[in-house]
This record gives C-alpha cells, sequence and structure tokens, in this order.
C-alpha cells in the first residue's frame, strides 16, 4: 500500500521549532536548499495504532561537485515529537557530512552523527573541552531509551487494553452467571417444594396402602368363616362321592331285592274250583 504523505513542512527563517534556526542557518552556508519534511501515518505494530514517519530531505548544492542529496526517514509516536528529532539528526548529519567546509564555523564543534545515525566525534572545544560530545552521546542514548520505552509503552498499552477487553468480557459473563445463579436456585426452590409435595404424597399413598392391606385382612378373615380349606374341601368331596357310591350301590340293590321280598310276600292260591263249585257255593239255600 502506498503511502499518503499528508503533512509537509520546509524550513524558514524564523521558526520556532528546536534546532530549526541552526539549521536553516547551515544549509545556508553550505548553500542548499531549505530542508523538508514529509509526513505520514503508518500502523508501525500492525494493531490499528498509527505512528508517524518523518521523511527528512535536503537537496545537494548544484555548486559543489562533492554536494549530495541527503535523504533519511524517522519513526515517531506524532507528529511534531518526529518533526523536532528529525530536524536534530538532520543537523548533526549535515555537520558530519561537510566538516571540512565548517572548519573555520562556529558548526565544527555540534554534535555529529554518522549515516546510521550514531554520534561521531567532534573537535575539542576550547571552552567546554568534550562537553558537547558528551552530551551528543547522551542525547543518543536518551533518544534510544525513548524510543524503546515507547516500543514498551505501546505494547503494554495493547496488552492493557486487551486485558480491560478481557475484564468487560468477564464482568458480562460473570453476570450472566449471577443470573443464572439465581435462576437457578429458583429452581431448586421450586424442585425442594415439588420434592416435599411428592414426599408427602408418597406418606400418604403409604398409608392409604398400609389401611387397604388392613381391611384386605379383615375381609379375608370374615371370609375363612365361609370358605373351608383345601384340604377339608377335598374331604368333604371325598365323602360325598363315598355317599354318592354308596346310594348308587343301594339303587342296584333294592329292585331285586323288591322282587324277592315280592315273592316271598304273595299269599297262597287257593286250591282250584270249578265253575260249578263256585256256583254253587254262591247260590244260597232257598
Amino acid at each position: 500500500m502506498a503511502l499518503q504523505w499528508t503533512e509537509f513542512v520546509q524550513l524558514e527563517k524564523d521558526s520556532k521549532l528546536p534546532f530549526e534556526r541552526d539549521l536553516f542557518e547551515l544549509t545556508k552556508l553550505l548553500g542548499r536548499p531549505a530542508p523538508e519534511f514529509e509526513g505520514a501515518q503508518i500502523d508501525v505494530h500492525g494493531v490499528g495504532r498509527l505512528s508517524w514517519l518523518i521523511k527528512s530531505s535536503v537537496r545537494r548544492n548544484i555548486k559543489s561537485p562533492g554536494s549530495r542529496t541527503l535523504i533519511f526517514t524517522t519513526k515517531e509516536a506524532t507528529w511534531i515529537g518526529g518533526l523536532c528529532t528529525a530536524t536534530q539528526r538532520m543537523l548533526a548529519r549535515l555537520c558530519e557530512e561537510h566538516k571540512a567546509e565548517l572548519v573555520d564555523s562556529r558548526f565544527r564543534f555540534y554534535g555529529r552523527r554518522n549515516c546510521d545515525g550514531y554520534p561521531t566525534p567532534s573537535p575539542y572545544h576550547p571552552m567546554f573541552g568534550s562537553y558537547i560530545m558528551d552530551m551528543e552521546l547522551l542525547l543518543q542514548c536518551t533518544q534510544d531509551d525513548l524510543l524503546r520505552t515507547r516500543i514498551q509503552f505501546h505494547f503494554d498499552r495493547e496488552s492493557l487494553v486487551e486485558l480491560r477487553e478481557n475484564e468487560e468480557k468477564l464482568m458480562v459473563e460473570k453476570v450472566a452467571l449471577l443470573r443464572k445463579r439465581a435462576e437457578l436456585r429458583k429452581i431448586i426452590v421450586k424442585l425442594r417444594k415439588k420434592v416435599a409435595e411428592q414426599d408427602g404424597l408418597i406418606e400418604d399413598l403409604e398409608h392409604h396402602t398400609d389401611e387397604m392391606e388392613e381391611e384386605g385382612e379383615d375381609l379375608r378373615k370374615e371370609n375363612s368363616a365361609f370358605l373351608s380349606d383345601d384340604d377339608d374341601y377335598v374331604e368333604e368331596m371325598d365323602c360325598e362321592e363315598e355317599e354318592d357310591d354308596e346310594e348308587l350301590v343301594d339303587e342296584e340293590e333294592d329292585p331285586l331285592e323288591a322282587v324277592l321280598e315280592d315273592e316271598e310276600e304273595d299269599p297262597e292260591e287257593p286250591p282250584y274250583q270249578s265253575d260249578e263249585d263256585v256256583l254253587e257255593l254262591e247260590v244260597p239255600p232257598q
């Protein structure tokens, strides 16, 4: 994706930015055009947090054969902070690039930086000694520490944002769990009430069952007075069968005995008489 440069600054004589006046004076002394700075927002860490990429450039002196165009970039969190860092680095780069031409000027004691941005030795100052060189080293260390601190802060801020998002999610889940717990407690209360009702119903049914069993025992006792046991019933049935057999035997024997008895009980027949005798007997005397 192509960068979109949204900010543009060209040095002026009466600017209020740090190092800008000295840089403007140095470029005039070297016969270079005024330095230019362009800014574009970029996503450095790929997480949507935009930083500033500052592009610094100063064109060469067309009258000096050995002059060349200087271009470098700087990354900072803000546009103003990046612009200040870029002007300081441009001033030190020009002092290093034109150190032979600045022997008779006050800029020969200024801090110097190479193309990688690291300090290089500068001449010993007659009044301040190596103080300016030490300050340049301290400035470079401070800038590096600041860069590391900003990177660490960036990651810490990302972690903090992530933790806050997780905290919000956990709070939402906690609220949902509390609601669910309240609902479950209500369900438990209802279930306990239902269990108590079921226990009462079971007790009532057991009591009713006991009563029914007692009534059944009473009925069995009453029925036992009218119904004999199985053995008695069998004996009674055997007795009845024996009686039936005896009656059948008696019935089979009675006709023969009756005939015999009839034959024994028949009266003797009178002697045969003729009809004349009978008539004579029946006619009374005159």
